[in-house]
């Protein structure tokens, strides 16, 4: 029997709550040749098609493979909404009835006939319309998804910062568990399923002499860290893992099932970047400026130029930029992955069919505000983060002839083009929420 207790995963794929914004239903530019050199660019002209605003702090969302629903979960509004395209409201749940005791919603996992909630502590599922239909209790730390057979893939958990920078006497960790939970209730038994890598993931600063048992010190994640990287998928049962530490631009890509069969692996060779100078200085600055302010509040104040040299010993600078920061499995059936590559103002993803050994990937071109969360084979939904507003959802359109996404100014070297509004969406219910809606490009 295996008990654990605690917040869901803080690992490298865990889920993570930015601050508020707009989140946005926005346009991509896409390489849509199949055989295009992965280093080729091409202008393309957006239009924006529309937003949904009135969110607080979004923390996932995921759009049905149809593209006519999409589901927006706010965990510190303990709150999951579902959205037509169009903006209309069309399911609110948020603290009501047997949902006001379930905590934080954290993310969904969709199904024909409606999807499952992942909460603090319980796994329910809901119809289309928001009734409840079922409803799993679990005591796991790192639980990630519910799998069709009511078991649970899960990370095991890390130990403390201070045991991860090896300060203790204990060894530090090299790897994490991903683990298959089988049972109920209290009650599961675990198999490891697979081992994330985790070196290079954790900085630490510390300030005591290094004799207390109880370290005083600043922890963060390393800005340049190249550890593994995992996405999980609880249709298929599989967990994949994303390795960015072999050479320079490679990725390795791996999707293994809860019983441990390897289903899907993929190597690409992306474009290495170098870590500028200018980069690992910014990055040594703001390390400095907030060592500086935590070693005042542990009452151990520092000079300038010791924060600085705290900064620079406590830094990893690996040969390149990891050639991924950042993965996402979509409803389009692939997987995207954000290169560490800029284009004048956009930032780089890479997209590749899952389960597909021989399709060259596509690189695709996002405004750098634009935080993705989901795509259909047509369209991204993504987070336009605005600390004044609250957020809303935007949509990209993908086409071979065009792309419809978000306005930009000129001088980015996106082209904005008008077109006539279509008629009003369906007003909503919900009175935060502010709507709008451009044409489509003719």
């Amino acid at each position: 029997m295996i008990c654990q207790k605690g917040r869901l995963g803080t690992g490298a794929s865990a889920l993570s709550i930015p601050r508020a914004g707009w989140l946005v239903l926005a346009t991509v530019a896409v390489l849509t040749s199949a055989t295009a050199p992965l280093g080729a660019s091409q202008s393309w002209t957006t239009d924006p098609d529309f937003e949904i605003g009135g969110f607080g702090r979004v923390g996932s969302v995921r759009v049905g493979h149809d593209g006519l629903r999409i589901h927006v979960v706010e965990p510190l509004a303990r709150r999951i909404t579902v959205w037509s395209p169009g903006g209309q409201l069309l399911v609110r749940l948020e603290g009501e009835g047997p949902l006001s005791a379930l905590g934080r919603p954290w993310d969904v996992r969709l199904l024909p006939d409606g999807f499952w909630a992942t909460y603090d502590r319980h796994f329910v599922r809901f119809s289309d319309d928001g009734d409840v239909l079922q409803m799993l209790e679990y005591s796991l730390w790192g639980a990630e998804t519910v799998l069709g057979d009511h078991g649970i893939l899960a990370r095991a958990r890390l130990p403390q910062s201070a045991v991860m920078m090896g300060w203790m006497e204990s060894e530090p960790p090299q790897h994490q568990a991903v683990l298959h939970y089988a049972g109920t209730g209290s009650d599961w038994a675990a198999d490891t399923v697979a081992m994330l890598d985790v070196r290079h993931m954790t900085l630490g600063i510390r300030f005591d002499d290094d004799s207390s048992p109880f370290p005083e010190a600043m922890f963060a994640t390393q800005p340049f860290s190249d550890a593994d990287l995992s996405y999980f998928d609880g249709d298929k049962g599989s967990v994949g893992i994303v390795e960015r530490n072999g050479a320079p631009g490679e990725v390795v890509v791996t999707e293994i099932t809860a019983r441990g069969d390897t289903v899907w692996g993929r190597t690409l060779a992306l474009p290495s970047v170098a870590i500028g100078a200018d980069q690992i200085e910014d990055t040594v600055q703001h390390l400095a400026s907030r060592a500086a302010a935590s070693a005042q509040r542990l009452g151990h104040p520092t000079s300038e130029a010791s924060a600085r040299r705290l900064a620079e010993q406590a830094l990893y600078v690996p040969e390149s930029l990891p050639a991924v920061t950042e993965v996402r499995a979509t409803a389009s059936g692939e997987l995207w992955l954000r290169s560490g590559e800029r284009s004048d103002t956009l930032a780089v993803w890479y997209t590749v069919p899952r389960g597909n050994d021989v399709t060259a990937p596509r690189r695709v071109l996002l405004p750098a505000w634009f935080e993705l969360r989901d795509a259909t084979e047509t369209h991204a939904w993504g987070l336009r983060s605005d600390a004044e507003q609250d957020s809303a959802s935007w949509d990209a359109g993908l086409s071979p002839s065009g792309l419809r996404g978000p306005e930009m100014p000129d001088q980015t070297g996106w082209h904005s083009r008008s077109s006539p509004p279509d008629p009003p969406a369906e007003p909503s219910t919900r009175p935060k929420n502010t709507l709008s809606k451009t044409g489509r490009p003719r």
